[in-house]
C-alpha cells in the first residue's frame, strides 16, 4: 500500500490513453483514495500547452483538489504497478 496522506486522486490522461486505462486505474486507486476523479484532455501534441494547463488547473479546482490531493498523469502504462523507470509518464 502506498503512504500518503492524500484522501483525493486526480487522474489526468487524454482521450487516447483514458479508455484504455482510467477505468482499472482508478478502481485500484479507490482502493488507497476515497475519492478519485479523472480528467480527460485532447490527444496531440498541439495540446501541450498553457492553455490545457489551465484547463487542468480549472478543472482541479472545480474539484477542489487540495495541495495534499493526489495528481496521476499516466500516459502509457504497460501494467498498473507502481511507476518504475519503464513506466512512462507525462505532464
Amino acid at each position: 500500500m502506498l503512504a500518503h496522506s492524500a484522501a483525493a486522486a486526480v487522474i489526468v490522461s487524454n482521450e487516447t490513453v483514458a479508455p484504455l486505462y482510467a477505468k482499472r486505474l482508478r478502481a485500484q486507486l479507490l482502493t488507497v483514495y476515497a475519492r478519485v476523479d479523472l480528467v480527460v484532455l485532447p490527444d496531440g501534441e498541439q495540446y501541450k500547452d498553457w492553455r490545457t494547463l489551465n484547463r487542468i488547473y480549472d478543472e482541479l479546482m472545480a474539484r477542489r483538489a487540495e495541495r495534499s490531493t493526489a495528481l496521476i498523469a499516466p500516459w502509457d502504462l504497460d501494467s498498473l504497478s507502481p511507476p518504475s523507470h519503464s513506466s512512462r509518464w507525462w505532464w
